[in-house]
């Protein structure tokens, strides 16, 4: 759930029931409304200097990804720059780091691209640059590395698998291999409308419901794909179907934006993340930010506009929580609270 901007390619049914013997009658056409708080900046972690001991506050340099553990809820950043990754607590408090460095020894990092962390607290840390995957303990200690020869912008880890979307390519969506193998099965192949969106090719986003099952999400706004019997089924709509890349006068071809990050809402309600990109004055220029609110069915409940003009990376939490990795004002992480309403 990441950047992905490049000049020729710029993107990136509710009823209650009483107790008793009375009937009762469901609900009918109960609306629904969302809003959005922004509730914690992360943008400084604790230093101690080895010489004097003392500690100081530092900020962040570049960070590209964002995780957060659905059993203790701390929050994994993973500073590309640093090559390294921070831990906080889900009140914003600073735990510790795990310390790659540059290299390409065990537990070192060149690119470290995407962090995940499982239901055990291992975090998997993917580097685009050396395609692999380095499994650690919390406390940062070197448990696995796996090879990971794919081109990915997301990654999500289950019990026994890590998935990843594939990065441009034009015929599948997304992958997976086991925890001790290099060996890819692709799942969900590109369409005509996805390459008629993104000509270079897939440049999807993993997520998860609301029930730990994970989703992809098109580059399209509104299309994310969920395992149904084994097999992966489409839901939602596209939300701009008019919407193409243009040309400019120097012959690059500037896309619409896209989606930048998906996950579960409120038990039955998926979010997807998007931008728009506009050309104006024949230049590429960022539009809105939108949270699109839709039921598990695919139909679209609203839009909602957010503040931020971009995000490296868009990562939904189990508790209605929204991060947002900005570089403006400054290298930060931005937590977002979505609430529901009812009338």
């Amino acid at each position: 759930m990441s950047r992905i901007l490049t000049y020729a390619s710029l993107l990136f049914t509710l009823a209650f029931y009483g107790c008793g013997n009375e009937k009762q009658t469901p609900v009918q056409n109960e609306k629904h409304h969302y809003s959005v708080e922004k509730t914690k900046v992360f943008s400084e972690f604790t230093r101690q200097n080895e010489e004097s001991g003392q500690q100081s506050e530092e900020p962040f340099a570049r960070v590209l990804s964002v995780a957060a553990s659905g059993s203790t809820g701390n929050v994994y950043l993973l500073d590309a720059d640093y090559k390294e990754i921070f831990v906080f607590d889900s009140l914003g408090n600073y735990l510790n780091s795990i310390k790659g460095g540059y290299g390409r020894g065990p537990g070192e990092f060149e690119f470290p691209r995407e962090v995940a962390v499982d239901d055990h607290e291992k975090v998997y840390a993917y580097d685009y640059s050396l395609r692999r995957v380095t499994v650690f303990n919390p406390s940062g200690e070197v448990l696995n590395t796996i090879t990971a020869n794919i081109s990915s912008k997301s990654i999500f880890v289950s019990d026994n698998e890590i998935w990843f979307s594939v990065l441009h390519s034009k015929r599948h969506k997304a992958a997976s291999t086991g925890l001790t193998e290099d060996s890819f099965t692709f799942y969900i192949p590109v369409t005509d409308r996805d390459l008629e969106f993104e000509p270079g090719g897939n440049v999807a986003n993993l997520g998860v419901d609301s029930k730990n099952q994970l989703i992809v999400a098109s580059l399209i706004p509104g299309i994310w794909y969920k395992k149904v019997e084994d097999e992966f089924t489409m839901f939602g709509k596209d939300l701009i179907p008019d919407k193409k890349p243009v040309v400019n006068k120097d012959n690059i071809s500037v896309g619409p934006g896209g989606t930048m990050g998906v996950g579960g809402l409120f038990e039955d309600k998926i979010g997807i993340v998007w931008r728009e990109i506009n050309l104006v004055n024949d230049l590429p220029e960022l539009g809105l930010f939108r949270l699109e609110v839709f039921k598990e069915t695919g139909e679209h409940i609203e839009s909602i506009e957010l503040p931020m003009k971009w995000a490296n990376d868009v990562y939904f939490d189990q508790d209605n929580n929204i991060y947002f990795a900005v570089d403006d004002p400054i290298p930060s992480v931005e937590k977002y609270t979505v609430t529901e309403s009812k009338e």
